[in-house]
């Protein structure tokens, strides 16, 4: 398709193609039933002829499950949203204290989300704003002690929700999982901001997608 949207000469050559990668590190330990040089052969991720065969697909597919089903779980077991607990995870590693703008770019949040999300949480005594101790103008969000036993319950529910839900995978799989996912997430990155550089490509200031595990799509409602 002549019409379609091509990478940058100098971006594309700085791409490692999918052969490029060594071969002990695409497959560690090996896969169950499957042998050193299957990779090799066309796949539907690598060819597809159907939407169910798009690698995106079945990434976007399985996030989306994923992240709605700890979502109703984080609700029922620990009376807080996925997004809440987003918020109370992060604070939670900053006992000093965070701004509304910082804490935002560091959840992958829209401010104007963050916002909301943190007066919800102030309203139900999750957490409160503070005045920072070294600039008396400026206002820090903190966890409170009711915020901080509820985030660890969410942690303790989400690491029961992460096991179960890997529990499906065999050790192999898990130890390949571990190593694929990482790499797909870099070349993402990669095409991402190769793109960006075409004249059609996303305004210059629009954040990094990928800059945080939180928010891999980048998109609001994630």
């Amino acid at each position: 398709m002549s019409g379609a949207p091509r990478l940058p000469q100098e971006r594309a050559a700085d791409i490692p193609s999918a052969d490029e990668a060594p071969q002990a590190s695409r497959r560690p330990g090996g896969a169950r039933g499957m042998s050193a040089r299957d990779d090799a052969a066309p796949s539907g991720f690598r060819q597809p002829a159907r939407l169910d065969e798009y690698l995106i697909f079945h990434l976007h597919a399985s996030t989306r499950a994923a992240t709605a089903g700890i979502d109703v779980h984080l609700r029922r077991t620990v009376g807080i949203s996925r997004r809440d607990w987003r918020v109370l995870a992060f604070l939670a590693e900053s006992p000093q204290g965070q701004g509304l703008t910082a804490l935002a770019a560091s959840a992958g949040l829209d401010k104007v989300v963050a916002s909301r999300l943190v007066a919800s949480l102030v309203d139900r005594g999750l957490v409160a704003r503070t005045r920072d101790v070294q600039d008396g103008r400026a206002v820090v969000l903190r966890l409170t002690t009711r915020g901080e036993d509820r985030h660890a319950a969410a942690r303790v529910a989400t690491t029961r929700y992460n096991t179960r839900l890997a529990a499906c995978l065999s050790a192999e799989e898990a130890e390949m999982l571990e190593a694929v996912l990482p790499r797909l997430a870099e070349r993402a990155r990669q095409f991402w901001r190769a793109e960006r550089t075409e004249p059609s490509g996303a305004p210059e200031g629009w954040p990094d997608p990928l800059h945080m595990a939180w928010r891999p799509s980048g998109s609001e409602d994630d």
